[in-house]
């Protein structure tokens, strides 16, 4: 019996007033009895590929981390070798298609966890969110990584992916939420030490009290909402989980 209450939604953003044509987020999750993985990749927007990057990216870690479902920690200890692993599929894709890695510049934010112990591993921007309590007023996070500029952040398929991994644990973990770029803004302080009010507690309360796939349909209205692209009007993507003991 799968212990997991995953609801997600993604959706594309605005551009000249207008929805895009694609959503450059990718998400994947997979639960099998007490044991959770989550993957949330965000395509740079200038890069030429980067949605074929984000799934590629989310669905090479899913793969390469159910082994490790029954033993995270060791996931921990492996994780540079399982993300080298996962980041090795993108190389190959570029030399296939006679394309640059940088073509399919992604981030990554994503989660392994059973009801004792888990931990975030995270290149870029995005957040993870972890909790006992549904409203999230007391939080593990991992914060999301910028660079010097506005909308600079640091990407899986960069060379030096290594010096921007950052890596959070936590333990007995109730309430997990992984989120790109486009909802960090709705979601935290511009220091990332606290939770704004309006947006996540409402809706983590709102999905713990519904079916998952009446939640799904309901997140999604409200991330693709024309207020929350005149908040944010870049791609959008959410994952919420709660153990169900």
């Amino acid at each position: 019996m799968i212990s997991w209450k995953v609801i997600s939604a993604s959706t594309p953003g605005i551009e000249n007033n207008q929805p895009k044509s694609e959503c450059q987020d990718f998400l994947a999750h997979y639960a099998r009895e007490d044991s959770f993985i989550a993957i949330i990749s965000d395509g740079a927007g200038s890069a030429l590929l980067a949605k074929t990057g984000a799934q590629t990216i989310c669905e090479a870690m899913i793969s390469e981390l159910k082994p490790y479902l029954n033993n995270p920690q060791k996931a921990k200890k492996e994780i540079n070798e399982i993300i080298g692993r996962a980041r090795i599929k993108i190389e190959k894709l570029a030399s296939k298609n006679k394309t640059y890695l940088s073509d399919y510049h992604a981030t990554l934010v994503g989660v392994i966890a059973n009801p004792n112990y888990g931990f975030f591993f995270h290149i870029g921007d995005g957040a993870g969110l972890c909790s006992q309590d549904v409203d999230f007023d007391d939080f593990i996070i991992s914060k999301p990584e910028n660079g010097d500029f506005i909308n600079e952040t640091f990407f899986i398929t960069m060379e030096n992916w290594e010096e921007h991994l950052h890596i959070k644990e936590f333990e007995k973990p109730r309430y997990i939420c992984l989120m790109s770029d486009g909802l960090t803004g709705f979601t935290l302080s511009n220091d990332c030490t606290e939770i704004k009010t309006g947006f996540l507690a409402p809706i983590s309360r709102f999905l713990d009290n519904n079916e998952p796939s009446y939640g799904s349909k309901a997140l999604l209205n409200t991330i693709s909402s024309s207020n929350a692209h005149n908040i944010n009007s870049d791609d959008k993507s959410i994952i919420w989980a709660k153990f169900e003991d």
